[in-house]
């Protein structure tokens, strides 16, 4: 939302019609963008969606200003980006200020399209380059890890007993927590996606190391048996990979398995998910995944002293790093992660122990 005059005033039409011409540009621009080959991956519906609605406003922006984008310049940019205002809350609540990373991301749209009309000589110079323009804030937010002894203490609060929900929670937690995938990795994870290491032995080569992770001392020593893989399917072949599971998370599998139940009322594509929101079966959401987090994190002292927005993705972090840590190569690090950038270490390096750093 922008703090932008009413766009139901009388002048409102004349407005409007001038920011319809100017999707002649955007529309130029998403058919290069589509098949620009110096991109590494081609844009997805969703990243249109974000830049043409970013458009739509910065164009009613400008038309109120009596302007087309032609006209623009850097100090119109500028207002636009600081006149950005969080999305209303429905519960009455004050709204916090435009994140740095949101103001950089509209900035960084503008840019980009105005950069393919300066390419298309429909405009000599990019308004958006300005350096009183151009946010100085990285759209990268800082990665979260725990501490180890809040790690710890985390350990000993994961659920232990047998109800459904215990059972649940403890895989939930266990595949964050041991396996380092994310919550959507974890809803998307089906039955079909579990094998007993067995039957795969021809292929336990390509597995890698279980899964290990530090164990509680208050913990009893894990079963070696039963032991089983996940086969975690992504849109790449990067992304799809093999986890060979410890016999604590294997352990916690099994247990899952026994009460796992999917109502009948449920549509069929629920009854092939992995890991299901209560025992009527309804979907398991990346919500309640987070709320599983922040609820094991309410049961530690140590967990409720460390003031971050804390869920799935500091527990993934987190596991990552001890990886590290514990001397796991940076290959395998990435092949576990499903990821094909490096960045994904890079980021947390800070992290990571000086001597295994270097």
């Amino acid at each position: 939302m922008l703090n932008t005059p009413d766009l139901f005033a009388a002048d409102a039409p004349l407005a409007v019609a001038s920011a319809k011409a100017d999707s002649t540009l955007f529309a130029q621009w998403e058919v290069a963008r589509k098949s620009d080959p110096s991109r590494p991956k081609a844009i997805g519906a969703q990243g249109l969606a974000q830049a043409r609605l970013v458009w739509n406003k910065w164009s009613e922006f400008l038309a109120l200003r009596g302007k087309s984008w032609s006209d623009a310049s850097p100090t119109d940019i500028a207002a636009f980006i600081e006149g950005i205002q969080p999305r209303a809350r429905q519960n009455g609540k004050v709204n916090p200020p435009t994140s740095p990373v949101t103001k950089r991301r509209y900035w960084r749209i503008i840019r980009d399209i105005y950069a393919f009309a300066v390419l298309s000589s429909l405009l000599e110079e990019n308004p958006a380059m300005g350096d009183n323009v151009r946010p100085r804030e990285s759209e990268r937010a800082d990665s979260f890890v725990l501490p180890f002894h809040a790690w710890i203490s985390l350990i000993d609060q994961i659920p232990g007993g047998f109800t459904f929900k215990d059972r649940r929670n403890r895989l939930a937690l266990m595949l964050m927590m041991r396996c380092g995938l994310t919550a959507g990795e974890i809803v998307s994870l089906s039955v079909g996606d579990v094998a007993a290491v067995p039957a795969l032995e021809h292929q336990r080569a390509t597995f890698g190391l279980p899964l290990l992770q530090p164990e509680s001392p208050n913990w009893q020593a894990a079963d070696a048996f039963p032991e089983y893989a996940l086969q975690v399917s992504g849109r790449t072949e990067v992304l799809s990979r093999t986890l060979l599971l410890d016999p604590r998370t294997s352990k916690a599998l099994h247990d899952w398995m026994q009460v796992r139940v999917i109502g009948k009322e449920r549509p069929p594509a629920d009854h092939e998910k992995l890991l299901v929101g209560a025992t009527a079966g309804e979907k398991l959401t990346a919500r309640l995944l987070y709320n599983i987090s922040a609820a094991l994190f309410a049961c530690s002292e140590e967990g409720r002293e460390i003031k971050i927005r804390f869920g799935p993705n500091t527990l993934r972090n987190t596991c990552i790093v001890i990886w590290l840590n514990n001397g796991v190569t940076t290959t395998e690090v990435m092949r576990r992660c499903g990821a094909k950038d490096p960045g994904i270490v890079t980021r947390l390096l800070k992290h990571v122990k000086a001597e295994v750093r270097y």
